[in-house]
């Protein structure tokens, strides 16, 4: 075999393993819905004097974020079935299993985050705290994903750190900009992706 044919043979290994090891499973437009939600969810709890200061409605606030992050996660699940699907992939692959067991550290640590901050009476470090957690489980993420998650992770972590300084506020507002921005931001630069790949494509 000449050294020329051998590099094209390492080059197609090579591609094989990332196609395999490479998540394109998260659909652009889940991130735009789950964005949205976000946003509408934070103009509606502050409409509704729903906040996480010391009064803030707390009962409201915990349903209206609540109901906000199921019908959120639920519609990832479901798009991302669905564009499974239509590439004719499985949607439970092993990849997508070790991608969600990257994933669950962060979100473990932001549920329990949240009950201590609930037993301890701090609900306003909360926007701060969960940001900080889920751009961890973004970066997670972004181990199978590629850069696009790795910096949506960054941002959410920069969020929370800025917040916790007091150079961003929190409350509704930050979960504003986070939650709801971030996710605009992660969701376009999924769908702006390379004309070669998927729209769904994070690489």
């Amino acid at each position: 075999m000449h050294p020329e044919q051998a590099e094209d043979q390492v080059a197609l290994i090579r591609s094989v393993i990332e196609r395999t090891t490479r998540f394109t499973g998260l659909p652009g437009a889940a991130c735009l819905v789950a964005g949205g939600l976000a946003i509408a969810a934070s103009g509606t709890a502050s409409a509704l004097g729903a906040n996480f200061s010391y009064n803030g409605r707390h009962a409201l606030l915990a349903a209206i974020w609540g109901a906000t992050a199921l019908i959120g996660a639920v519609q990832v699940v479901v798009l991302s079935i669905l564009s499974a699907r239509k590439r004719g992939h499985p949607a439970w692959s092993s990849l997508a299993r070790r991608v969600v067991v990257a994933t669950l550290p962060g979100i473990y640590v932001g549920a329990a985050l949240t009950e201590f901050a609930r037993r301890s009476g701090r609900l306003d470090a909360l926007p701060a705290l969960w940001c900080l957690a889920y751009g961890a489980s973004l970066l997670g993420l972004g181990l199978y994903a590629g850069w696009k998650a790795n910096v949506a992770g960054v941002l959410f972590l920069a969020a929370g750190t800025l917040s916790f300084l007091g150079v961003l506020p929190g409350g509704n507002l930050l979960m504003a900009v986070a939650f709801g921005g971030l996710h605009v931001l992660l969701g376009i630069l999924i769908l702006k992706g390379p004309a070669h790949a998927p729209e769904d494509s994070l690489d």
